[in-house]
């Protein structure tokens, strides 16, 4: 492509890029008079208990209502963007608890992300305090901020965010009420996000209507159906150990995990071993909280999984040993499709409406009627997305005539036995070496991953050559210990009996006869047993076959069953 073209190009881009801030601005802010109510909201009492409470509120931001009105405003606005069309809630939806519809969002130019954008809900409460996918992040205050510098999602630079914020009649009033005086820094708007999104708390789902009567969440809630008991009862036989520690009804994973959802390709996503640079993390994902799991699809860091069915069919069908936490699901759990349903069903009791729709977490800017702009803006940014197509397909062009010139040369690997690990991260680091110089630059390594570049680059290049690359490795220590999954108790096969919520007759017998006699975790073969033959007079087909895999399940994972 000639220079003439790229200069046309460049020129046109500067120009949209220069108006569409402009064509943003044309929106009107509506606040309420009395700020809405957000810090000290009252949470039942199974939610945040005195020696659970989980709470990841630094004590130099305290959630306030004014601190979080002003996050608010931040959220929606679109002006945080480098061309004013994108804002925090562009990929964070209220109406799908803050998470996207997509697998991958578009971001302020049109490129993707290369992960699906998170569901935002009960984040104050993942004790561990680290987020993102990969817990890059160990603040709240700080992850809000790196959106908005991303080359991907917002494109902004936070020095011409405070000074476009400064230059707003609006801001400088918001920032004093927030945090007593207007002056307005980068730090200031990471704690009102911070605030805004840590209040995104959601407690008013049916789940917690059931929960509020009864004393333990292993009870039969009097609002659940048969099916959603059920369900719940297989949840906390089979999911609990890892999404509810401890009864941690946050429904949390404690800590990243290694699900099997990293491809065999060696440069598919890493996860967290991208970040720590160690082998043993490679592949481990964080987990979001699961509530309001129903409208949050579609699933899995990539969004691989369309449905909740899908989810439930992986972990069905996966044997998952992770050796960072311990035991997970040592064999295939195998449910059955009436299983799957209740659990499902189960899932699905974990949707707080009301959060969804709250006008507390709203856009408060209202966009003009019959005006014209909003029309001539959506032009903009289809001949601007066009324009940006373009142009990287002629600098990807540009890249692969330079990688076909260039042999691939790999770095060198270390060879002894007991540096295995190191050998596996130098591949993986090596892998975005795309043209094959020896040197890996901003330009290649996604964007997750930049601050490798901020933590090895000692010669101040911008850049990680092969030596830097293995300091970094090298000094990458081994994972620290984890919290070991215990799986949850038994109750051996009484327990799985009273999971099937059988009508009182049919439980009675069935649990006459299972307690009557001893199975061999070795002998759970139907066919072979006295045991199932009796059950199967009590139990309709249905019944039988969840049975006979609930008892599997339970046969396989505890060293004695009664």
């Amino acid at each position: 492509m000639s220079r003439i073209v790229f200069g046309s190009l460049l020129v046109v881009m500067l120009v949209l890029s220069a108006a569409l801030p402009w064509l943003s601005s044309r929106r009107t802010l509506v606040l309420p008079d009395i700020a809405y109510r957000y810090a000290n909201v009252e949470l039942p009492p199974h939610f945040t208990p005195p020696e659970q409470s989980h709470d990841n509120t630094p004590s130099d931001n305290p959630l306030s209502d004014d601190g979080a009105t002003l996050g608010r405003v931040l959220f929606y606005d679109t002006r945080l963007s480098a061309n004013g069309t994108t804002s925090c809630a562009s990929c964070h939806v209220q109406a799908r608890a803050f998470a996207d519809g997509k697998r991958f969002s578009s971001g302020f130019h049109g490129a993707q992300t290369d992960r699906r954008a998170m569901p935002l809900v009960n984040l104050r409460y993942y004790e561990r305090s680290r987020f993102f996918w990969d817990e890059r992040a160990d603040s709240l205050e700080k992850t809000v901020l790196l959106p908005i510098e991303s080359r991907i999602e917002m494109g902004q630079d936070l020095k011409q965010v405070v000074d476009t914020l400064r230059r707003d009649p609006i801001y400088p009033a918001l920032f004093g009420r927030a945090f007593g005086d207007g002056e307005i820094t980068k730090q200031r708007i990471g704690k009102a996000l911070a605030q805004f999104v840590r209040s995104f708390v959601t407690y008013q789902a049916r789940y917690d209507e059931g929960r509020a009567a009864v004393a333990s969440a292993q009870d039969d809630f009097g609002n659940f159906t048969l099916q959603e008991n059920r369900g719940k009862a297989l949840f906390m036989r089979n999911c609990s150990t890892c999404h509810m520690r401890e009864g941690n009804e946050h429904f949390f994973g404690e800590i990243p995990a290694n699900t099997r959802l990293r491809d065999t390709d060696p440069t598919a996503d890493g996860g967290v071993g991208d970040v720590t640079l160690r082998a043993a993390d490679l592949g481990s994902f964080k987990s979001p909280s699961l509530r309001n799991v129903e409208v949050t699809g579609p699933y899995g860091h990539d969004g691989r999984f369309a449905t909740l069915e899908a989810v439930i069919d992986h972990y069905s069908e996966n044997a998952i040993s992770d050796p960072n936490v311990g035991y997970m699901i040592p064999r295939p759990l195998k449910f059955t499709a009436s299983e799957r349903a209740a659990l499902v069903a189960f899932l699905r009791t974990l949707t707080d409406r009301a959060s969804l729709t709250d006008r507390r977490f709203s856009n408060p800017f209202v966009e003009p009627t019959n005006d014209p702009w909003p029309s001539i803006q959506r032009t903009v940014l289809a001949a601007r997305a066009t324009l940006q197509t373009l142009g990287a397909a002629a600098v990807q062009a540009a890249v692969v005539l330079r990688s076909v010139a260039l042999a691939p040369e790999p770095p060198p690997l270390p060879g002894p036995p007991h540096l295995k690990f190191l050998d596996v991260m130098l591949e993986r680091v090596a892998s975005f070496d795309r043209d094959a110089d020896r040197r890996i630059t901003r330009d290649e390594l996604p964007e997750r991953m930049q601050a490798l570049i901020a933590r090895g680059d000692a010669n101040a290049d911008a850049a990680l050559d092969t030596d830097e690359v293995r300091y970094l490795v090298k000094r990458a220590l081994p994972a620290p210990p984890h919290f070991r999954h215990r799986p949850a108790p038994s109750e051996g096969l009484p327990g799985v009996v009273r999971d099937l919520r059988l009508p009182p007759s049919k439980q009675a017998l069935t649990l006459a006869i299972v307690s009557a006699q001893k199975l061999s975790p070795r002998v759970n073969d139907p066919a072979d047993s006295t045991l199932y033959a009796n059950v199967r007079t009590v139990l309709d087909d249905a019944e039988y076959e969840n049975f006979v895999a609930a008892a599997a399940r339970v046969s396989r994972s505890s060293p004695a069953i009664r």
